[in-house]
């Protein structure tokens, strides 16, 4: 919960944004920070208003929709709606790690009827940005915890490729090169 001072900032955020998107209908910015207000006071209804009003005003935005997959993954439970926004914002920015993450991570914990696909999209944003650690990193451990220790093996070592130095990276390649020995 929020104390009074943290209650007054928020609600003088929301109405300074509300009187910019008011005079600026198309301020994307503006939409985005009045979403991420609500969100906080848990207005979750509000929030995506905000969101979705901003992907109508800037439809190549990728940040209005990354925020409604979480939203609807998270706060509004539907993941099809999530899902087709975390969709949209990759189609807008294919480079963004985290939003791939975020996708892996609905299909893997909540959304069961597509669980089978939370490592592919993962892969396809490896495809999308060959040299980011953090997509391996996610995938190899995506693959360790479903038992698939060849698979983590190859990720983990294409991890220490990119980061010679990463001690970490190096145990975990040796318990799992032990895990596959036994």
């Amino acid at each position: 919960s929020f104390s009074k001072s943290d209650l007054d900032s928020i609600s003088s955020q929301v109405q300074m944004n509300a009187r910019a998107v008011k005079e600026h209908s198309d301020f994307l910015e503006g939409w985005l920070e009045l979403g991420l207000s609500k969100k906080i006071i848990g207005d979750y209804e509000g929030a995506r208003d905000a969101w979705e009003y901003a992907g109508v005003i800037r439809p190549l935005n990728s940040v209005s929709f990354a925020n409604l997959g979480e939203l609807y993954w998270r706060y509004l439970p539907d993941y099809p709606r999530s899902e087709k926004n975390f969709l949209t914002s990759i189609k807008n920015k294919p480079d963004d790690p985290s939003t791939y993450i975020s996708l892996s991570d609905l299909y893997f914990y909540s959304y069961s009827a597509k669980r089978d696909r939370a490592d592919d999209i993962l892969l396809e944003g490896i495809k999308a940005n060959p040299k980011n650690t953090d997509l391996m990193r996610w995938l190899a451990s995506f693959y360790e915890r479903e038992k698939e220790y060849f698979k983590a093996l190859e990720w983990w070592k294409k991890v220490l490729a990119q980061n010679p130095t990463d001690q970490l990276v190096k145990q975990t390649i040796t318990e799992l090169e032990v895990k596959i020995a036994k």
